[in-house]
């Protein structure tokens, strides 16, 4: 799944934008900013077109930002921040979202009740995107060949709003990628990178037949910090092509969810 644009953020705005056929009522459910944090387009940016599709509108509550702008705080009025998969492998991008001050102002970020995915599936060999509360990164391995395109729920993740989304209901059967595209995931969230005993795991796939978890959710200060390996910004991913998918349907409600959260 190597990703063969280097084309900068400046153009996601202009030439990846997905055309959506008629406005999208935005779900109240969905209410407050998102700010997505790239250095380059991730992937086939899927994220863009399943937040569009979900009725948010560049611009005005969904913004996408250049990872230095987090050597200044997230502004106030944001509720959740995305940083995208550092898919071409930049060691550029993982330097700055590695730096102190940045890594300082996404945990006061969360400290003050925000909600921060932070997608660490890539393509670097060495190093990669870090997390407030966590320890290191991934490392850079790719689930078994035969089951490399299969992810599954955990048990915990059934009582969960990220499974029981308002218009899709995850199954093991509708979060897999086609399986002539693999991989699922890069890495997983055991190898090379320590996150809370309390963090919940939603989602697993298989490495040295092994089920590994590759997403999962803890709470930190007022806030919650959600990670994962998957890519899910990739064409593969279900269902496939270009458009939203279904995991990061769920995954943007579940996120919402937690921050109406009263306490962590």
């Amino acid at each position: 799944m190597l990703y063969d644009s280097t084309k900068p953020v400046e153009e996601s705005v202009e030439t990846e934008k997905t055309e959506v056929s008629e406005p999208k009522v935005l779900d109240p459910r969905l209410r407050g900013i998102i700010r997505v944090y790239q250095n380059s387009i991730p992937w086939n940016n899927r994220s863009n077109a399943t937040l569009l599709s979900l009725g948010k509108v560049l611009g005005v509550d969904y913004f996408i930002h250049p990872i230095s702008d987090l050597i200044n705080e997230v502004p106030l009025d944001t509720t959740v921040v995305l940083i995208s998969s550092n898919s071409i492998g930049s060691e550029a991008a993982a330097t700055e979202e590695n730096n102190a001050i940045v890594q300082r102002n996404l945990y006061c970020f969360v400290n003050r009740g925000g909600v921060l995915i932070v997608d660490m599936a890539d393509n670097l060999k060495n190093g990669g995107y870090t997390a407030p509360g966590s320890y290191g990164t991934p490392d850079y391995i790719f689930p078994d060949y035969a089951d490399g395109y299969k992810l599954f729920l955990t048990p915990k993740s059934y009582c969960s709003t990220f499974v029981n989304g308002p218009t899709i209901t995850l199954t093991d059967e509708n979060i897999d990628m086609d399986p002539n595209t693999r991989w699922s995931a890069h890495g997983n969230l055991q190898d090379g990178i320590i996150i809370p005993k309390s963090s919940k795991i939603l989602m697993t796939t298989i490495f040295g037949g092994i089920q590994k978890p590759v997403l999962a959710y803890y709470c930190l200060g007022n806030g919650f910090v959600i990670v994962d390996t998957i890519t899910k910004e990739f064409y593969g991913q279900n269902p496939a092509g270009v458009g939203p998918s279904n995991i990061l349907t769920n995954l943007f409600y579940f996120a919402y969810n937690l921050s109406k959260l009263c306490f962590c």
